[in-house]
């Protein structure tokens, strides 16, 4: 099997622009000291580059055809310290599958071409998963990279932008040609870094995101008329008491829509938000 053939239905497009391939890995290179996880290999472009750097290195693949053709090029008595898993990688327990390389406060470090159709999931998992993982590098479209990384009053701040920040930074690193695959997809691609380096409890953290998605489903609306069903929700239907009252003690944040408020914004609407709720929730 010399090759294999990408299929739509999975959204494979292989990376085969020998010197994107290298740059990525150049980028990678330098955080690559600790265990590694690839998602996605696809034909092995990245992983034939990375499969020397560690010495716990585990690659995750969904489609079985591809699985068949890695195991052919990185069979497992020349390659002792990868381990390739034929799973959906949404479905992964990191923690158990990198249990015996997680010694002495050790992180992951992912790299990844990830499928365009599901990279949101992915994104949502690594974070799900940050406390062990250092930094995720991937490859994803554009419009999506640019959504990511996003500064606060921008058509492209939204949803994900905050979920990241909240947990960490993220860098543009660059864009990648369509040229640089095949097939080759109809949309630029882009590579960012996610460092995991911000550090917030799950509950909170699940917290603040139903205010965020509640804010960004009606991201048009002033955040006065957003929030109210989230308000509704958890006060017994006194938004609008909520809102008289902090419109009176603060002004700062009804008046605004999701994407003009920044990270910490955020953090301080949902403690001023926790403490309403939770004193309604009492009485």
């Amino acid at each position: 099997m010399d090759s294999i053939r990408p299929k739509k239905s999975l959204g494979q497009n292989f990376l085969n622009d020998k010197n994107v391939i290298l740059k990525i890995v150049d980028y990678f290179s330098a955080q690559s000291n600790s265990p590694l996880l690839e998602i996605g290999p696809g034909m092995g472009a990245l992983t034939q580059h990375l499969i020397s750097e560690s010495t716990c290195f585990v690659a995750v693949e969904f489609d079985e055809q591809a699985v068949q053709y890695l195991q052919k090029k990185f069979p497992e008595n020349q390659y002792p310290d990868f381990r390739l898993i034929h799973s959906d990688i949404r479905k992964i327990d990191l923690q158990q599958v990198f249990a015996d390389c997680l010694s002495n406060d050790m992180k992951i470090n992912v790299i990844g071409n990830i499928p365009y159709n599901i990279s949101s999931d992915i994104i949502f998992y690594l974070i799900k998963n940050r406390n062990i993982i250092n930094s995720a590098q991937l490859m994803l479209q554009k419009e999506v990279a640019e959504r990511l990384c996003a500064k606060p009053d921008s058509k492209t701040y939204g949803i994900t932008t905050v979920a990241v920040n909240l947990v960490g930074e993220c860098e543009y690193l660059f864009d990648v040609s369509p040229k640089s695959f095949f097939p080759s997809p109809k949309v630029t691609s882009a590579v960012i870094r996610i460092n995991f380096n911000r550090e917030l409890p799950e509950a909170e953290f699940n917290s603040i995101m139903k205010i965020v998605k509640a804010a960004f489903n009606q991201r048009r609306k002033q955040l006065r008329n957003s929030l109210k069903s989230y308000l509704n929700q958890y006060t017994g239907n006194k938004a609008s008491e909520f809102i008289n009252y902090f419109e009176i003690t603060s002004s700062k944040f009804f008046d605004k829509r999701p994407e003009n408020l920044n990270l910490n914004e955020f953090k301080e609407l949902y403690k001023e938000l926790q403490i309403f709720v939770d004193e309604k929730q009492k009485k």
